[in-house]
């Protein structure tokens, strides 16, 4: 099924990332529309949320790793939390 998982598979790796990767989510998503509501000209709103869901769409995708091979992520998600962390208080 979802990268060759089974369904029971599919599952228990969606019960144990799903919490991880809601607080990414928060802490991406919360900070990003702030700052781009608060700070961006209105007629720069969209290109730049567009901008930063492909930005988004890369993290999910080098942090997902691959499933089926059990491989672990491209990189650590403490570093990409801490690199957020950075961003945030750099503005």
């Amino acid at each position: 099924l979802v990268q060759g998982l089974t369904v029971q598979e599919t599952i228990t790796r969606a019960r144990e990332t799903f919490i991880p990767l809601m607080k990414r989510n928060l802490m991406f998503w919360i900070p990003t529309q702030f700052a781009t509501f608060g700070f961006v000209e209105e007629n720069l709103q969209i290109p730049v949320l567009i901008v930063c869901g492909l930005i988004w769409t890369i993290i999910l995708s080098l942090s997902a790793g691959n499933a089926s091979e059990g491989e672990e992520p491209a990189f650590d998600s403490a570093a990409v939390e801490a690199n957020m962390a950075q961003l945030g208080s750099a503005e």
